[in-house]
């Protein structure tokens, strides 16, 4: 199991769009599955999530301070698997 945070780039071939770049979080887990006392196989899954900041306010009133932020996001998938032998 595992997390990350980083960037999201978004930089398509064609000419009339533009680049974007996004703050971005990922979770990932994956197990390892044995087939014998040497082979198994590993599967590992990554779900990753560019987030699209729409606004951010800051307010004072008589009970304090706070702040909000506001966004959407678009939540993407990996899956991948693969066959180990142990020498």
């Amino acid at each position: 199991m595992g997390g990350q945070l980083g960037l999201g780039i978004y930089d398509p071939e064609r000419n009339q769009y533009q680049t974007n770049t996004f703050f971005a979080v990922s979770g990932l887990g994956g197990a390892k599955l044995f087939i014998s006392d040497r082979i198994g196989l590993r599967l590992q899954g990554r779900l990753i999530l560019p987030i699209y900041f729409g606004s951010l306010a800051f307010y004072c009133s008589g009970g304090g301070c706070g702040t909000g932020v506001s966004g959407t996001g678009t939540l993407e998938g990996e899956l991948s698997g693969g066959l180990f032998i142990m020498m």
